[in-house]
């Protein structure tokens, strides 16, 4: 059976906004096939039960990971189903657009497609990302950030201001037109089409968490895939549902990793 888009949500327990999300994408997109990948299956809430009708279940049988457990549910459908994009997805997120099956029609060149991430707490869009490639330094520093907790905070002072800077410039600066080809989307929902893959790019990432943004821009770069900004696809963002959870200590560990990975795997 063929889908146009297939958009793929993991949860971890927050079972209401994968509803939420779920619903979301079939009032707006009601052809396209949504599935649900439960990272908590153990969890007594009856997510299965809730989206019956709604989205295709499928339990990981742990907990993977973001990207992993994406991946994990792409090669379980992939056996029966054909598409044309997948959609990669947290949950907590609300679609807003419809006709979206239209809007990537207009941009078949694209193997990605970064999309309007607009945050439920600022307004502002965290898409792109990134327009260009960060230096080999800015990895490494950030790398020298996540190495212990005392770097962080400094890191992560130095970078409120950054980003503070940002949105009062973001007020009076023009946003990138649809189309803008960019370098880094922002994960928290990323469109693939079947190109990517059929470029032998994928997204199974070899570890848990973070770094996944950079881990997708680092191999389109390499297979020269275009990642495209496209605004008037637009969600809702209430920010990290799952991982808002995690310790300091935990998230500055899988940062480190993560980018000591980026740099081993693509900047030697």
């Amino acid at each position: 059976m063929h889908f146009h888009t297939i958009y793929i949500g993991v949860n971890y327990k927050t079972p209401q906004k994968t509803i939420e999300w779920a619903r979301s994408i079939k009032k707006t997109n009601p052809n396209s096939l949504v599935v649900v990948v439960d990272n908590s299956s153990n969890d007594a809430f009856d997510l299965e039960k809730e989206i019956e009708g709604i989205a295709l279940y499928i339990d990981s049988g742990g907990n993977l990971g973001y990207f992993n457990g994406a991946a994990f549910g792409l090669h379980k459908i992939e056996q029966i189903y054909t598409f044309e994009w997948i959609v990669v997805s947290n949950v907590d997120l609300i679609l807003k657009t419809e006709n979206i099956d239209q809007i990537l029609d207009r941009f078949s060149d694209a193997s990605i497609v970064a999309p309007g991430i607009i945050s439920y707490d600022t307004g502002f869009d965290k898409n792109p990302y990134r327009l260009s490639r960060p230096s080999k330094r800015s990895i490494k520093i950030k790398k020298i950030a996540f190495s212990n907790i005392v770097f962080y905070n400094i890191y992560g002072f130095l970078s409120r201001l950054r980003n503070e800077a940002i949105k009062k410039k973001h007020k009076e600066t023009k946003k990138c037109e649809e189309g803008t080809k960019i370098y880094l989307p922002y994960g928290a929902v990323i469109f693939f089409s079947n190109k990517y893959f059929e470029s032998g790019c994928k997204i199974d990432f070899p570890l848990f968490l973070f770094g996944e943004e950079l881990f997708v821009a680092e191999q389109a770069n390499k297979k020269n895939q275009n990642i495209i900004y496209v605004p008037s696809i637009e969600f809702e963002n209430y920010e990290h549902a799952s991982t808002s959870n995690l310790s300091s200590n935990s998230v500055n560990k899988r940062n480190y990793k993560a980018m000591k990975f980026i740099l081993e795997e693509f900047y030697n």
